[in-house]
């Protein structure tokens, strides 16, 4: 089981033309890969490390189904992709590593939302 973090319109937090609409229904692909979670640590290792970021908001879990898992271990993977993402936060404290993936974050190919967690 995988988890993922979704805008509450089941969308992708990064607002890019790399959004992606995440659907209970259907598998859903991406541009490129796909980021989700590991396990419910991971996601909330993550949340509370981007707190600020958030503005303090809580955005949805979703468990997940996902293929062809492959793990993340250095942002310089996908430099556009997270360059673009950390670049979409303007409030991130100077203390954040945003050169460190984040704990537990799997690359998937394709996804599908199952149930909201939290």
């Amino acid at each position: 089981m995988y988890y993922k973090i979704t805008n509450h319109a089941k969308g992708s937090l990064l607002n890019s033309e790399f959004s992606v609409n995440y659907s209970q229904h259907h598998w859903v692909k991406g541009i490129g890969k796909l980021f989700v979670f590991d396990s419910l640590d991971s996601v909330f290792q993550f949340r509370g490390r981007m707190h600020n970021a958030f503005h303090g908001r809580s955005y949805p879990v979703w468990k997940c189904k996902a293929l062809n898992p492959e793990p993340l271990t250095l942002m310089a993977n996908y430099p556009d992709d997270f360059q673009r993402f950390w670049e979409s936060f303007p409030h991130i404290p100077a203390s954040l590593d945003v050169d460190k993936t984040p704990a537990g974050t799997l690359c998937v190919s394709t996804l599908k939302l199952l149930e909201r967690v939290c």
